[in-house]
C-alpha cells in the first residue's frame, strides 16, 4: 500500500541523492519539495518518486 510516509520517503530518497535519476528530475522534485508546491511535477517525476520509495532506485524507465 502507498501512504504518505511511502512518498515522504521517495521523495527524501531523490532529493537527497540516493535514488539515481537525472539531475533536471531532481531539481524539479527537491524545488516542488522546497516550496510545498507540486505544480511543477509531472506524471514522469510521481513514477521516480514511487519507484525511489518502492525500490530504493528507478527500476522500470
Amino acid at each position: 500500500m502507498i501512504t504518505l510516509d511511502t512518498i515522504a520517503r521517495g521523495v527524501n530518497s531523490i532529493v537527497s541523492g540516493a535514488a539515481m535519476i537525472p539531475d533536471g528530475q531532481r531539481r524539479r522534485i527537491a524545488a516542488a519539495d522546497r516550496t510545498h508546491d507540486a505544480e511543477t511535477i509531472d506524471a514522469t517525476d510521481t513514477d521516480a518518486i514511487v519507484q525511489a520509495a518502492l525500490f530504493g532506485s528507478l527500476v522500470y524507465g
